[in-house]
């Protein structure tokens, strides 16, 4: 099979390099990057859609860079299995944000088909810290018994296998000094056999601005004598969490955790929470719960909402909240509103945001469980209320979207994590609904999301 020679000058959703072959050709290449100019062999992946074989370079590009992390494959040519934490760090900081910023912008044209010419598409907020920027990682662990010990690290692209770290360079800095204190913790525990079994995730949540840190062991199931030795369990972890502290210095741990299906949850040590600031407003935040994992980034993106609504000097009667999850976007914006009413799917999230509404002192925030797409019929909604939506990675129902097409408030904020989904929902709502302004920022660097 003759090879072709390709000129990468996209990246798709999950971070390959396109190009496109003389013929029209769309073709797919892993680690590639806009500029690299390549020879491979092509073969068909649908009948649109081709992948790149047995690659070589022609030249590379002037954007491409080595990455930090060692775990991490971008070698065109060599057949290892890469940490999949990151979806792409061959490719310099600056030219990443100018890549989402133009998948933003095609899928707004392309899909919601709208005349960006009549929106404000400010500039992307890039991440001014984009190393150990996450507040919050889920570590995959397992026993090796070809090691002889406990490892940890993500799965591999495209696998359940795990690819060992000694430290990740989007973790919380505090990770590889707490995972020291555990792995000595295991070797000494009286349920080293138990952990050898069961152990699969280990959590960490820190407090990016109150320096709390959280830990949680997640394990298959609860063994019986775990359970009935808890008292034992509990002694050891204490002094687990002691010599973390002595470790952490300035940071605080407040809790352990033990979790069984990602339900069932015992606290070994401390509170069964950290608490974070976010601005002015501060938050409890349990060990499953959802909370924006780039603090620094989250602020921006609450600030310019802030902000938005602060240029319309109106009074503002009530927000609506919809999927306000534990309750951050409707809490921090309180101060706008005669009242805010949330409404979550999730029983948990919603026992959080009422958490949170009392902890700020807050007795015009209500927030309610049940279904958006039904509660939002329900409500009396005026010109002077306000919506906002932070929907999930597909979008809006289009139950709700037919509603919100019906009702009367004037202004709609929508904050999305997914481009597709929401130029999809732009569509259908754009007979109704005028986009005015757009703000994309860099929540997740080195990899293809943008919020």
């Amino acid at each position: 099979m003759s090879k072709k020679i390709l000129i990468v000058d996209d990246l798709n959703s999950k971070g390959q390099g396109v190009a496109k072959t003389k013929d029209g050709k769309v073709v797919f290449i892993e680690n590639a990057v806009p500029g690299d100019i390549l020879s491979a062999q092509i073969k068909s992946k649908t009948n649109r859609i081709w992948q790149a074989e047995k690659i070589e370079f022609m030249e590379k590009s002037p954007a491409r860079i080595k990455p930090l992390c060692p775990y991490f494959n971008s070698s065109l040519e060599e057949d290892r299995l890469g940490c999949g934490g990151c979806q792409i760090q061959q490719l310099n900081y600056n030219a990443l944000t100018q890549m989402k910023e133009k998948q933003l912008i095609d899928k707004l044209e392309r899909l919601a088909k709208v005349n960006i010419k009549e929106i404000k598409i400010n500039p992307i907020i890039k991440a001014k810290q984009v190393w150990h920027y996450r507040n919050h990682i889920q570590l995959k662990v397992r026993y090796d018994k070809q090691k002889s010990r406990f490892v940890k690290g993500f799965y591999a692209t495209k696998s359940h296998q795990v690819v060992e770290h000694e430290i990740c360079y989007i973790a919380p800095k505090v990770e590889s000094i707490i995972w020291q204190q555990i792995l000595t913790f295991l070797t000494q525990s009286q349920f080293e056999k138990e952990f050898k079994s069961n152990f699969r995730e280990l959590i960490i949540r820190s407090g990016e601005h109150t320096k709390e840190i959280l830990i949680a062991f997640v394990f298959d199931f609860i063994p019986r004598n775990l359970q009935q030795d808890l008292e034992i369990l509990q002694q050891e972890v204490a002094q687990l969490a002691n010599n973390i502290n002595q470790k952490l210095d300035a940071n605080e741990l407040v809790s352990v955790n033990l979790i069984a299906h990602k339900q069932q949850s015992l606290v070994l040590w401390g509170k069964d929470h950290l608490t974070e600031k976010l601005l002015d407003k501060q938050f409890k935040i349990a060990p499953l719960s959802f909370f924006q994992v780039n603090t620094a980034q989250a602020e921006n993106l609450f600030r310019f909402i802030l902000n938005y609504l602060d240029s319309q000097n109106q009074d503002f009667n009530t927000l609506y909240d919809l999927y306000c999850g534990t309750g951050v976007i409707g809490i921090l914006l309180s101060d706008y509103f005669q009242q805010v009413k949330g409404i979550d799917i999730f029983p948990d999230a919603i026992k959080n945001a009422k958490e949170n509404a009392r902890l700020n002192e807050l007795k015009q925030a209500k927030f309610y469980l049940g279904t958006v797409e039904n509660w939002i019929r329900q409500q009396d909604i005026n010109k002077t209320d306000v919506i906002i939506v932070d929907p999930p990675r597909k979008g809006l129902e289009k139950k709700l979207i037919t509603t919100l097409n019906k009702i009367k408030a004037n202004t709609l904020i929508y904050v999305s994590c997914n481009p597709a989904t929401l130029a999809r929902d732009l569509k259908l709502l754009k007979n109704n609904w005028q986009p005015i302004e757009i703000q994309p920022l860099d929540l997740f660097p080195w990899t293809m999301h943008v919020e």
